[in-house]
């Protein structure tokens, strides 16, 4: 079964559960607990060489923003980058297919796991690296729909936002999607100062 065939069931078994339930009914939670232990969807820990590869390629990526984009700088991003997106998802007991995790953390299964949770982890440690030659922007995406996506967009010192790479913890629960602002299916913009989390505001604009 395909991703959609599998949600719609999963929907449709849903929806059957906040129906009232008869003798045999499962409870919400019990319910979402047998899915989540049948299908055997925790997310598995990325391999040393899937981690080596997506580094190397996401400092070259960075590398091409912009000639004046310090090596080293585009070294050390790409390394934390990849390496504290798999330390959030294990934090986050993270799960496959990411908006399953959506639905834990909605039904209170889950503490942590939203978009936002990945963007709003991940930026702290980006933003200790003491970036000179890149700079950092809190993204999102169709803001304020049920469509509402969150992530975090690179660009040279100075560029456009719009010509900015795009890091995405969210979207294969852990294991780190980059790609460009531009080609990228969501309508990236940068986040409004006054949406982003209590916690981060000291740290826009240093």
């Amino acid at each position: 079964m395909n991703a959609l065939g599998w949600a719609g069931g999963f929907c449709g078994c849903l929806s059957s559960w906040l129906k009232p339930s008869g003798r045999c009914g499962l409870g919400l939670t019990e319910g979402l607990a047998c899915i989540l232990a049948a299908t055997g969807c925790a997310s598995r820990p990325p391999t040393e060489l899937w981690m080596r590869d997506q580094r190397v390629c996401l400092r070259e990526q960075l590398q091409q923003l912009d000639r004046r984009v310090d090596a080293g700088e585009a070294t050390r991003l790409a390394e934390t980058a990849v390496v504290e997106s798999a330390t959030l998802a294990r934090e986050f007991r993270a799960v496959r297919p990411a908006w399953f995790g959506n639905y834990l953390v909605n039904f209170g299964l889950r503490d942590h796991g939203l978009c936002y949770d990945w963007a709003n982890g991940l930026y702290p440690c980006l933003h200790k690296l003491g970036l000179k030659t890149l700079e950092l922007h809190l993204a999102v995406a169709r803001m304020d729909t049920r469509h509402e996506h969150n992530a975090i967009v690179v660009t040279a010192r100075g560029q456009s936002f719009a010509d900015g790479v795009v890091l995405d913890a969210w979207r294969h629960s852990g294991r780190l999607w980059f790609g460009s602002v531009g080609s990228d299916k969501y309508p990236w913009q940068p986040l409004p100062r006054d949406r982003v989390a209590p916690e981060l505001q000291a740290l826009i604009g240093q």
